[in-house]
């Protein structure tokens, strides 16, 4: 799921730079799937970051022309990303 989910930040990137509005609420709506899963698996404090960014990508979504707002989630998206990094790598290190 992480890793689909740096393809999609990959993607947004890319598009961002041209802004792209249709590539990236495609990629944004991609994206929201995958968080939706997520927030089901990991702890509280990482649901509540997934709630807020699909509410992010919704309002997004219905005036998909604010580039400044698609950085804004973009970025949070690449935290979430890491944050889901850094405890499946807590994980597996209390494991060992």
């Amino acid at each position: 799921m992480l890793d689909k989910l740096t393809v999609h930040l990959s993607n947004i990137s890319k598009y961002l730079n041209q802004f792209n509005p249709h590539d990236v609420v495609r990629e944004f709506r991609l994206c929201q799937a995958n968080i939706k899963s997520l927030q089901s698996k990991v702890p509280r404090g990482i649901k509540q970051t997934c709630k807020k960014i699909r509410n992010k990508i919704n309002k997004f979504v219905k005036n998909p022309n604010d580039v400044n707002e698609a950085n804004i989630i973009y970025s949070d998206m690449q935290a979430l990303v890491e944050e889901c990094k850094n405890l499946r790598e807590d994980r597996e290190w209390s494991i060992q």
